[in-house]
């Protein structure tokens, strides 16, 4: 659930992202418009110099959304991290549990073997 929900932020950040660069984009184009219209129309100038602060604008809060994004993605990705070192830690312990029971179960059995059959005569009498 949480990696979906890092997916979707994931998404939603590179949707903001490209609607950033489509502004700024369309800003470059509007200053380039008044700097040739700057000297012919001045009322045409003044509406693109309108236009280019409403990007701006728009472009600052599509920034300040993104970092808030960033900030619950963050804790996102530390909850993902730890649960997946806490995985790896369990499986680590779970080894080392079966490695250490095996050793333990096979080890009664290695001195036995190694006293050779007069134990097992005493096992039997």
């Amino acid at each position: 659930m949480v990696e979906n929900s890092r997916k979707e932020l994931t998404h939603a950040t590179g949707g903001i992202d490209k609607e950033i660069s489509a502004l700024q984009s369309e800003e470059q184009k509007l200053v380039a418009e008044i700097k040739r219209s700057a000297e012919t129309n001045k009322t045409a100038t003044k509406v693109l110099e309108r236009q280019v602060l409403n990007l701006r604008d728009q472009v600052t809060i599509l920034q300040a959304s993104r970092a808030q994004m960033s900030s619950i993605t963050d804790p996102i990705d530390d909850v993902i991290y730890n649960d997946e070192v806490e995985e790896g830690a369990r499986d680590l312990t779970n080894l080392v549990l079966v490695d250490v029971a095996s050793q333990l179960s096979v080890a009664p059995w290695a001195k036995f073997l190694e006293k050779g059959p007069r134990r097992i005569k005493q096992f039997e009498g």
